[in-house]
C-alpha cells in the first residue's frame, strides 16, 4: 500500500505522554476486538506490553498514533450538526479519541435514520433493522474518516470533524486533502493502491477490524449504495474531504 511520502512513519514518533494517559475504556474495547480477531497475541499481556506489541508505545511513552487512537486526553473534536427542518439546527462538539468517537459519530445518525424491522426465522426468532442508509457504508465512510484524517503532529490544537444530517442529506467530513490529482472512483476502481496518510492508525484499526476491509473503503461504500438504490456524492474540499449520502424520499 502506497504511503503518502510526507506523511510515512509521523504517527510511529514518540510524544512526551505517557501509558498513563491511555483511556483504559478504549484500550479495552480496543484490544477485546484485536483478541476476537485472533491475529495478534494480546491475551495475558500488561496494557503497557500489549502497547508495544502493538507499535503504539516506547519507553513509556505513547506514540502519537496512540495519543489519538487511545488517550484521555480528548485529542480530537468531532461536531455533530442536526438539522431537522429548514431554519433549524442543533449542533453539539464532543472531544475523544478515535475509538471513542467512532461509536459517537455512529451511533449520532443510528438514532436519527429512519430504520424498519424484519423478522427472520433462523433458529431462532431475530429481529433485522435496515437503516434508510446502508449501515455498513455508512460505517465505511465513518471509520476511514478517521483512519485517513489529517491528524496534528504538535497536539496544540485539535483536528475537527463533523458529521451533518438533515432532511435530505447526510454528510461526514473528514480534515486532510483527498490525494492531489486522484479521485475516489480512482481507488473504487482499483486504478491505483491505497495511499497511506497515517500508516499505524490506519494498520491498528484495522487489526481491530474496525472496518473489514481497510484500503476497500470505496468499492464498498459505492457497492452498496448502487445495491440499496442510495445516491451520494462528495466534495474535494480544500482543507478536507466531504462525503455525502442523499436519504432516500420514500422508505418503507
Amino acid at each position: 500500500m502506497k504511503q503518502v511520502k510526507e506523511e510515512v512513519c509521523w504517527d510511529k514518533k514518540i510524544t512526551n505522554y505517557t501509558i498513563k494517559d491511555i483511556d483504559l475504556r478504549s484500550f479495552n474495547q480496543f484490544t477485546k476486538r484485536i483478541i476476537a480477531c485472533n491475529q495478534i497475541k494480546i491475551t495475558n499481556l500488561t496494557p503497557k506490553e500489549a502497547l508495544y506489541k502493538l507499535g503504539l508505545a516506547k519507553d513509556n511513552h505513547l506514540t502519537y498514533a496512540a495519543y489519538y487512537l487511545l488517550s484521555s486526553l480528548k485529542p480530537i473534536a468531532l461536531k455533530l450538526i442536526d438539522s431537522p427542518s429548514e431554519g433549524s439546527m442543533n449542533i453539539q462538539i464532543v472531544h475523544g479519541n478515535i475509538i471513542e468517537l467512532i461509536d459517537i459519530a455512529i451511533n449520532f445518525l443510528k438514532e436519527k435514520m429512519r430504520y424498519k424491522k424484519k423478522d427472520i426465522k433462523y433458529f431462532q426468532e431475530q429481529n433485522l433493522i435496515s437503516y434508510e442508509i446502508p449501515l455498513f457504508a455508512l460505517e465505511e465512510i465513518i471509520i476511514n474518516a478517521f483512519a485517513h484524517a489529517q491528524y496534528l503532529k504538535e497536539a496544540i490544537k485539535v483536528a475537527e470533524h463533523y458529521i451533518y444530517i438533515s432532511e435530505k442529506d447526510i454528510g461526514i467530513f473528514s480534515p486532510g486533502v483527498f490525494p492531489i490529482g486522484y479521485k475516489p472512483e480512482d481507488f473504487a476502481k482499483q486504478k491505483i493502491s491505497p495511499i497511506i496518510r497515517n500508516q499505524t492508525i490506519f494498520t491498528n484499526l484495522g487489526d481491530a477490524n474496525y472496518a473489514c476491509t481497510l484500503g476497500r473503503g470505496f468499492i464498498n461504500v459505492f457497492h452498496e449504495c448502487q445495491i440499496k438504490h442510495v445516491e451520494y456524492a462528495y466534495d474535494l474540499l480544500p482543507l478536507g474531504f466531504y462525503f455525502v449520502f442523499h436519504r432516500p424520499e420514500n422508505f418503507s
